[in-house]
């Protein structure tokens, strides 16, 4: 392995892998692109590795179908079979490569004109893999990639009791893309079959629920369907599952809803508990007295993060706030209750101010800047840059729904309120 040519280095690594896909057009520029970020699959490390897969899958099944050759089965085609040649060559001294690939397949793939060759190749690995792990993610992959058919979700009910939680994982996420109520069996009837599973054997329920959740329309009430779970099931869910479990959905499902909250500490479920009622970066009516017991909780990374949320979003101090490095005043401005926190630890520590207008008013948008520059004054913050979520490379704010963000060269400012009418009822300023 001493002999092999060393990849380009790190940081070279870190500007390939934020090149914009989307604007890439014509074979030469994608044959330049692949070039250029095939080395990096040979990386010494792992990570970089890892990354550089992930954005050859993103641009092989992805981006390059959708602009460059949109009706050119042949050439797709042929873009995966030098992408298995690169991850088999690999793979000889890397044999992480086909994990990571497989990993990323989980998003990938599943479309025309890729599943029927990428499950003849995957067919092929299956025969000859020895390692069980690799075994049981390429059988998954094979579900995952598979087509729909009556016969096909018989045989993924089957395999909801498959000795591989991973297996079982995929199977039960096939299922919930499949089924509706016109299917044999009907999605409510699979409701009932794999929730009576995941109770005797978790890991089922949560990717179940991934594959169906943007179809599903009536009975039974999701988050009422995994709180039962929650409450009935034997063991915890298993971990390192290809996707989510019923403890992040739920927690995504039950943000604004303090009895379920309550539900899932009466459980023993306080992790999951803290991650609701966390989630909404908002205050919840009737959130508060539950987050000011999570910040009386003995645990000091339990207590922190309720402290400091009651400080962002509810302009609450909590009685232990100074340990954690929040604070409040009411004398910094006439128009402003101003809070400030540290978040995370040095060297790393950022300060996060938070200002609420006072009597519940709004702040107008010169009073809203007038305050931002006395925590960080033009000259301090730097240039306008543009947004990472914004589409295009204009240094502009972005809008998200009730939110203007800013990114400045060095801080973050969020202007929340009425953004139309440009009144603010809450200014964030990251430094």
């Amino acid at each position: 392995m001493t002999d092999r040519v060393p990849v380009p280095d790190t940081i070279a690594f870190a500007g390939l892998r934020e090149e914009p896909l989307h604007l890439k057009v014509g074979v030469t520029a994608w044959d330049d692109y692949y070039a250029r970020m095939a080395p990096f699959v040979d990386s010494a490390d792992a990570s970089i590795r890892d990354s550089a897969i992930e954005r050859i899958c993103m641009a092989v099944f992805r981006a390059e179908p959708m602009n460059a050759r949109r009706s050119n089965d042949e050439y797709s085609i042929a873009r995966l079979g030098w992408l298995r040649n690169v991850l088999e060559n690999t793979s000889t001294h890397y044999p992480d490569v086909r994990h990571a690939f497989l990993g990323h397949m989980v998003f990938h793939g599943d479309a025309e004109p890729f599943a029927a060759p990428l499950c003849a190749w995957l067919g092929e690995w299956l025969a000859t893999a020895a390692d069980p792990r690799l075994r049981d993610v390429i059988r998954g992959a094979l579900i995952l990639h598979g087509s729909h058919s009556v016969a096909a979700a018989q045989a993924w009910i089957a395999m909801l009791d498959d000795g591989s939680d991973y297996v079982r994982a995929c199977a039960a996420k096939r299922l919930g893309d499949w089924c509706d109520e016109t299917t044999t069996p009907t999605a409510t009837s699979l409701f009932d079959l794999v929730g009576a599973k995941d109770i005797q054997r978790p890991g089922v329920a949560g990717p179940f629920w991934s594959g169906h959740q943007y179809k599903h329309c009536g009975k039974p009430d999701p988050a009422e369907w995994m709180l039962d779970i929650l409450a009935k099931r034997l063991n915890s869910e298993p971990a390192n599952l290809p996707f989510n479990g019923i403890d992040f959905h739920l927690h995504e499902l039950c943000d604004s809803s303090p009895e379920s909250v309550e539900l899932m500490l009466r459980l023993s479920h306080k992790e999951l508990a803290l991650e609701t009622a966390l989630q909404q970066l908002a205050a919840v009516s009737g959130m508060r007295p539950t987050l000011v017991r999570f910040g009386d909780d003995p645990d000091p990374n339990v207590a922190v993060r309720a402290i400091q949320h009651l400080a962002m979003y509810y302009c609450v101090l909590h009685a232990r706030a100074a340990e954690f490095h929040v604070t409040r005043s009411l004398n910094w401005d006439t128009r402003a209750i101003a809070f400030k926190l540290q978040v995370e630890e040095d060297p790393h520590a950022r300060r996060v101010n938070v200002l609420y207008p006072r009597e519940g008013s709004s702040f107008t948008d010169d009073d809203a800047w007038s305050l931002i520059n006395r925590v960080v004054d033009p000259t301090r913050r730097g240039p306008l840059l543009p947004h990472e979520l914004a589409s295009d490379d204009a240094p502009a704010p972005y809008r998200l729904g009730s939110q203007l963000l800013f990114r400045f060269d060095r801080a973050g400012i969020e202007l929340q309120g009425d953004v139309d009418a440009k009144l603010w009822t809450r200014l964030e300023i990251h430094t």
